[in-house]
């Protein structure tokens, strides 16, 4: 016998709501917040690890104005809860560590040492997102740009506009291509033109 009534794995299953949404979480510290999601707030906030580990997620994929405005945070009351693969985020304000938590992720080609895992963003939220980060001991993660998108690629702009907050970053990524013989595509971008000028790196003969 046909039932005409939706199963309730279904029920819902198609609604938008901004509860179910992280960026109402990483995005507002105040009363409206609350509202939508009570004193869980407090903990899953913008501040939070997995605020951070989304944020870097949902920036690596495309950069918006969510990610504009959450760059320009200047708070450094709060400590860099994401999981950086081995890179420090030591010093850096909110808004800079957005910056090269969301290069960490976007410049990423492999990981050595770790495991990939992955869990809800809010588990009391059915339909809550997954966020994913790295677990293990001695990481190695490895990173590589794309030479042919390098120079429309807001994210290196803004690392590359204060490279202090990503040398680390920076030098993996030199050491990567020149290790698989692709750093010399990099001649006539951007970047090439750092890793030419810049003194540290002009000495390791830059490109």
């Amino acid at each position: 016998m046909n039932s005409n009534y939706r199963k309730i794995s279904a029920f819902g299953s198609d609604m938008d709501s901004a509860v179910n949404n992280p960026l109402t979480y990483t995005l507002s510290d105040g009363m409206e917040q609350r509202f939508l999601h009570g004193s869980h707030a407090d903990t899953m906030g913008e501040h939070s690890r997995e605020s951070q580990l989304y944020m870097s997620e949902y920036c690596s994929l495309k950069w918006d104005g969510f990610c504009e405005a959450s760059s320009t945070n200047t708070s450094t009351l709060y400590p860099n809860n994401y999981l950086g693969l081995g890179l420090s985020n030591a010093g850096l304000n909110a808004g800079q560590a957005l910056i090269k938590n969301t290069a960490i992720r976007k410049y990423l080609v492999k990981v050595m040492g770790a495991e990939k895992l992955s869990e809800p963003f809010d588990p009391t939220v059915a339909s809550s997102p997954q966020i994913t980060y790295w677990n293990g001991y001695n990481v190695i993660p490895v990173f590589a740009v794309v030479p042919s998108k390098i120079d429309n690629d807001t994210v290196m702009d803004k690392i590359l506009s204060d490279p202090s907050i990503a040398m680390d970053l920076l030098l993996n990524i030199y050491n990567t291509m020149k290790r698989m013989g692709t750093l010399s595509g990099l001649s006539g971008t951007k970047l090439g033109r750092f890793y030419k000028t810049c003194p540290k790196f002009a000495a390791l003969g830059g490109i």
